[in-house]
C-alpha cells in the first residue's frame, strides 16, 4: 500500500511536469518519450515532492481534527505532524512556482503575476488567494491545539484542508489555460505543428468520451471509498466498555 501510495501520485506528477514543459520528447528514430529524461524535468521534481508532503499534512489534519474531541492527546501528535508537513509544502510550493517561472512563465504569470506586478493573459490568481486562506486557517487551527490545547478551530482546519487541495489541483491546471503544454518552445516548429491539432483543447478529448475509461475508473473507486469509509467508522466508533 505504502509504494503504491507513493507511485500513483508520481505518474501523475510526471504527467503534469510533462504539461508544464514536455522535456524528453524526443524525434529518433521515431517521436517517443524519454522516461528518464521526462524524471529529470525541473518542474517534476519539485511538485512531486510538494504532492506528498501535501497529501501526509492532509492526512494529519483531518485525523486530529476526528481525535480532537475523543482523544486530544493523540490529536495533538497528528496535529504536530500536520503542522511540519503544512510548513515544508509551503518552501516545496515556493521552489514549485520558482520552477515555473522559469521554464513556464506563462503559467507563473497566470496564478500569481498580477498579485507581483506582471501581466496575465488568463489571471486566476484569485484561487492561489483562496489556497492562501485555506492554509493560513489550518496553521492557526493547528498551533491553537498544539500550544492552547484549544480545538475550537480544528472542523474548519479539516474542511480547509480538503479543500485547499482541490484548489490546488485548479490553480495547476487553469494557469495554463487555454494550452494542453505550458510552453512548448523547446520543441521544434514542425513538431509544435504536427502536435497543435492534437492537443487543441476545443476539440473533444477522446479519452474522456472511452466508456471503458470510465467503468475502469469506478471499478477501483468502489474499494477505495470503502475503504475509506470503514477508516473513518473505526476512528470515530466509540470505545466499547
Amino acid at each position: 500500500m505504502l509504494i503504491s501510495v507513493l507511485l500513483i501520485p508520481l505518474g501523475f506528477r510526471a504527467i503534469f511536469g510533462f504539461l508544464n514543459v514536455p522535456i524528453g520528447l524526443e524525434l529518433q528514430p521515431k517521436l517517443h518519450l524519454d522516461v528518464l529524461k521526462a524524471l529529470a524535468n525541473p518542474t517534476f521534481l519539485t511538485l512531486y515532492p510538494k504532492s506528498i508532503t501535501a497529501s501526509l499534512g492532509v492526512t494529519f489534519v483531518v485525523l486530529a481534527t476526528a481525535f480532537v474531541y475523543k482523544k486530544q492527546e493523540l490529536a495533538i501528535r497528528f496535529a504536530k505532524l500536520g503542522l511540519i508537513c503544512l510548513i515544508v509544502t509551503a518552501l516545496l510550493g515556493i521552489a514549485y512556482a520558482e520552477t515555473l517561472n522559469i521554464y513556464a512563465n506563462y503559467k507563473f504569470k497566470n496564478a500569481f503575476g498580477s498579485l507581483l506586478g506582471l501581466k496575465a493573459e488568463y489571471d486566476v490568481s484569485w484561487i492561489f488567494l483562496a489556497k492562501v486562506v485555506f492554509i493560513t486557517i489550518q496553521f492557526t487551527a493547528l498551533t491553537l491545539l498544539i500550544f492552547k490545547r484549544n480545538g475550537i478551530m480544528m472542523p474548519l482546519a479539516g474542511f480547509s484542508a480538503l479543500t485547499g487541495v482541490f484548489a490546488g489541483e485548479m490553480l495547476n491546471a487553469f494557469s495554463q489555460y487555454p494550452y494542453l503544454i505550458a510552453n512548448a518552445s523547446n520543441l521544434p516548429p514542425e513538431v509544435v505543428s504536427a502536435l497543435a491539432d492534437i492537443i487543441n483543447l476545443a476539440k473533444p478529448n477522446p479519452i474522456a468520451t472511452m466508456e471503458s475509461l470510465y467503468l475502469i475508473t469506478l471499478a477501483f473507486l468502489i474499494p477505495l471509498l470503502a475503504s475509506a469509509s470503514l477508516l473513518v467508522y473505526l476512528v470515530l466508533k466509540p470505545e466499547e466498555g
